[in-house]
């Protein structure tokens, strides 16, 4: 498998595969392998995995952002750190860290993948702050019976609906 250029430890760059006819990003396979990838290279270099458009939202930009919108809606730290937060195809669970290091305590991380769920609790054990709750489960949003968690005061989404639409199955 050709090596991906932005990161040499991966086999395959999910940029470029994204343009392929017939994408691998909708399928469940494909992210059983990435994440079971990356939970590979956390054990040999104690890497967390890849921070997917870290370009974008990487550095505790999107967890501030969802801090900072909290506070501009009127809301206290006591209350803001209190908000259930579902982070909507968890990935590495590095976003749920991220979070907890702004001091949110109630978060849970759902994903399809059981090879992303592993590395999430191997993740946010390592790096989640010790004083919040980090719920973690395997659950594919694409089948009935999502899971009796909730409500959520805010759900998170940081690629799993365009997974979604790149499934043959949607």
């Amino acid at each position: 498998a050709p090596l991906c250029p932005r990161n040499p430890c991966r086999t395959v760059c999910p940029r470029s595969m994204a343009h392929e006819e017939g994408s691998q990003l909708g399928k469940h396979s494909y992210w059983e392998s990435v994440y079971a990838q990356e939970l590979r290279l956390l054990h040999d270099l104690g890497e967390p995995g890849e921070d997917w458009f870290s370009s974008h939202t990487g550095n505790g930009r999107l967890s501030g952002f969802v801090r900072d919108t909290a506070r501009r809606g009127g809301l206290t730290r006591d209350e803001w750190t209190r908000m259930t937060v579902l982070d909507l195809g968890c990935g590495n669970g590095m976003f749920c860290c991220q979070l907890a290091d702004e001091g949110f305590q109630s978060l849970s991380g759902w994903d399809y993948s059981s090879s992303s769920i592993a590395l999430a609790r191997e993740n946010t054990t390592k790096w989640g702050a010790a004083s919040c709750t980090i719920a973690l489960s395997v659950v594919d949003v694409m089948q009935a019976g999502c899971p009796a968690e909730g409500p959520f005061d805010v759900v998170h989404d940081k690629g799993t609906f365009d997974a979604i639409q790149l499934n043959p199955a949607a």
